[in-house]
């Protein structure tokens, strides 16, 4: 999703969509992703946070389930980010040394979010975190790629891909209380606890709808149209999420209904930017 908005972003300033650079970048993206996840799940395994007694979801603990090797984790998680840094190169030497910023920044999240010592996904800034490297800096790092401009325009313009992804993790959390409690994690669900951080994820959520409707108002114009979409989808997803309280039990439907949500609303974002530049293009 980020990814795509970047390159909605840049077709929007009037750049030409390069369609095999969008290809490479969605794919550094999926290898960054699925780097952190493994490091991360490394990182809970070895350190024991992650057990057979709190891990009932068999497809969301793969070492204790499947594999059992921390090490064959660590050596696959390393790879997954050896290939990622490969493709930026590629990018890099594409677009100019200006994406090296971006891949820094990549890099720092990744650090910052795995490692033991500093792992900020253990503290109360790891959903923002999430948030601002997933889809704030991939969203700007797409935008450059396809204009071969630095800009930090697309960075307010990505508010809503941030506040979702930061809303995927922050779900996760709530439902995972328990065993971070029990594993010394000071999450933001854990400091505030469940009720207040069902409110904080339901308000930020509205705000990143209402930030999508705000944008295709001002900056869209062409694409408004689709806003009514944008609400309704939403709303068949938003209100089902906070039916019932986060608990373990309903984490697996919880994370469904949040990821669902964080597609439409981004999708509906790309939809409407992408309208906006049909319209302009359109005879009158």
């Amino acid at each position: 999703m980020p990814v795509l908005l970047g390159a909605a972003l840049a077709c929007a300033d009037g750049s030409a969509l390069a369609v095999w650079q969008l290809l490479i970048t969605l794919i550094t993206g999926v290898l960054l992703q699925s780097a952190v996840n493994t490091l991360n799940d490394y990182r809970d395994f070895v350190s024991g946070i992650d057990t057979a007694d709190n891990c009932e979801d068999p497809t969301d603990a793969a070492l204790i389930y499947e594999c059992g090797n921390p090490g064959a984790a660590l050596r696959y998680g390393l790879l997954l980010l050896a290939a990622a840094a490969a493709l930026g190169a590629v990018l890099t030497c594409l677009t100019g040394p200006q994406l090296l910023i971006y891949g820094g920044l990549a890099l720092l999240a990744i650090s910052l979010y795995t490692l033991p010592k500093v792992s900020f996904s253990s503290l109360p800034l790891g959903e923002l975190l999430s948030g601002i490297a997933m889809g704030g800096v991939l969203t700007c790092a797409s935008y450059h790629i396809q204009t071969g401009r630095f800009d930090t325009s697309p960075a307010l313009l990505s508010l809503p891909a941030i506040i979702t992804i930061a809303g995927i993790m922050l779900t996760n959390n709530i439902s995972d209380i328990e065993k971070d409690l029990e594993g010394g994690r000071r999450t933001f669900p854990v400091c505030a606890g469940r009720k207040i951080s069902q409110i904080t994820l339901a308000t930020a959520l509205a705000v990143a709808v209402a930030l999508v409707a705000l944008a295709a108002y001002l900056k869209f114009p062409g694409g408004f149209a689709v806003v009514p979409v944008l609400f309704f989808g939403a709303a068949l997803n938003y209100i089902p999420l906070f039916a019932r309280p986060f608990t373990p039990g309903v984490r697996v439907e919880s994370m469904q209904r949040i990821l669902s949500l964080h597609k439409w609303i981004i999708t509906s974002y790309i939809v409407i930017i992408i309208v906006h530049c049909i319209t302009r293009i359109l005879p009158v």
